[in-house]
């Protein structure tokens, strides 16, 4: 059986994610050594050139998508005629994320944190261009599938083995151990999850089960890491999941059935999960921690009244690429400048705001105007996949952009990408009548 392209290329960036650093982590096991929440900078530095491995896959999918599709075919002009289309609109964005550099006080090594966020842009959007080449054969999918599965649950046992060494030898609970399994941060490890579920609720034509299973192994790293937003995405995935293939049931009266006893235990089911993550993570109510000082919603309400004493410069064109990411902050930090000393370099955890610190309201109208076209023109069409996927995609993505930046995010900007081509170009499969 020949591997479809699509399937080899995702598989490869995923697992050149996880390699990053798991030899060191792993190291650190048999040496009964586990990092909570995050790994220290001496075992980071102790990957040595696989730190790089992320960027050096990035440009090889740069590299794809600038020099492939050069057939003749409907979906290679298709293919090209996007590609025009985006570098376009990616090149008005770096331009406009320049402007600050030449205006502003802005130091320059931040524009190396602007210019990874726009590597992985491109090579999420390769992934994207590479959906056209998606295959709907069962075969094919079952072993993506079950590819994706063997990934997941190498990390889970990671971090089963993790979290049962902290509980013993510290007597921290599951959630509040934050262990990062074979990444350099627990929420990597869940974006990690997240990302691979997201991919595997594509896959329709695959065994139902299998991706169930996949789900669960991801619901088990992402408890293990703590990370709410990962949990809850999850369940959201495994419900519509589920009514998806109850809908697929031939029987309307089995449908009806389902539907009226399946309603009061997901409510239930949602709520006594919600309990148990508040239980297991240890932080407390996810609402009163987001309002408290050094909150979400705290951050957001500073961040805005910073705003309104910004200049006009500041408001149109922002204060720089890699300004308030977090790449940006680290790079501050590792020359041992104080990151809040650079105006609009906070960490606020908001997409939104990230953009506009970066590229000011011109070139935020632009960026959301982009991505928002692409979401509608992709998920429009009801005869792709059903309501439910389609809405906790979307629910997933929304929260995100609020509570975080996937566009930072190598484990969630390639499954988003991958989410929204496959359903751009199955779309297109419909209308082509193949």
């Amino acid at each position: 059986m020949k591997i479809n392209r699509l399937y080899l290329v995702t598989l490869a960036a995923l697992f050149a994610g996880m390699a990053q650093y798991a030899p060191t982590l792993l190291e650190n096991i048999r040496m009964e050594t586990v990092s909570l929440f995050s790994v220290d900078t001496e075992n980071l530095e102790a990957a040595g050139p696989l730190r790089y491995i992320k960027e050096f896959v990035l440009l090889l999918l740069a590299m794809y998508f600038a020099l492939g599709f050069n057939g003749a075919t409907t979906t290679e002009q298709k293919m090209r005629e996007m590609r025009w289309n985006f570098i376009a609109w990616i090149a008005a964005l770096v331009g406009i994320g320049l402007i600050p550099y030449l205006l502003q006080d802005t130091p320059i090594f931040l524009l190396a944190a602007g210019l990874r966020w726009v590597l992985l842009t491109v090579g999420s959007f390769a992934i994207f261009i590479l959906c056209a080449h998606e295959s709907d054969d069962s075969d094919q999918q079952k072993f993506f599938a079950a590819s994706l599965v063997i990934l997941l649950g190498f990390d889970a046992l990671v971090v089963v083995y993790q979290a049962v060494f902290v509980a013993q030898s510290m007597s921290v609970g599951v959630g509040a151990s934050r262990v990062t399994g074979i990444f350099s941060n627990a929420g990597v490890g869940a974006f990690f999850s997240l990302g691979c579920a997201l991919i595997l609720a594509t896959l329709q034509n695959s065994p139902i089960g299998l991706r169930l299973v996949g789900m669960l192994l991801a619901l088990i790293i992402s408890l293990g890491s703590g990370t709410r937003f990962a949990m809850i995405g999850l369940f959201i995935l495994v419900i519509a999941q589920l009514r998806e293939h109850a809908q697929n049931i031939s029987s309307a009266y089995m449908r009806i059935v389902l539907t009226t006893l399946g309603l009061p235990l997901f409510i239930s089911a949602g709520y006594l999960g919600y309990m148990s993550m508040i239980e297991a993570v240890g932080r407390g109510s996810l609402v009163d921690a987001q309002l408290e000082d050094g909150g979400r919603i705290s951050n957001l309400v500073n961040a805005i009244t910073t705003i309104f004493s910004a200049d006009a410069s500041e408001i149109l064109f922002g204060r720089g690429l890699g300004v308030g990411t977090n790449t940006g902050y680290s790079m501050a930090v590792a020359r041992s400048i104080v990151p809040e000393s650079i105006r609009f370099n906070w960490l606020i955890d908001n997409a939104l705001l990230t953009q506009f610190f970066q590229i000011g309201l011109l070139g935020s109208l632009l960026f959301w105007t982009g991505i928002g076209q692409l979401v509608h023109t992709s998920m429009k069409d009801p005869g792709v996949y059903g309501v439910g996927l389609r809405i906790s995609f979307i629910l997933i993505v929304t929260v995100n952009i609020f509570a975080g930046n996937p566009f930072e995010q190598y484990f969630l900007a390639i499954p988003y990408a991958y989410f929204i081509g496959s359903s751009y170009w199955k779309k297109c499969r419909c209308y082509a009548g193949q």
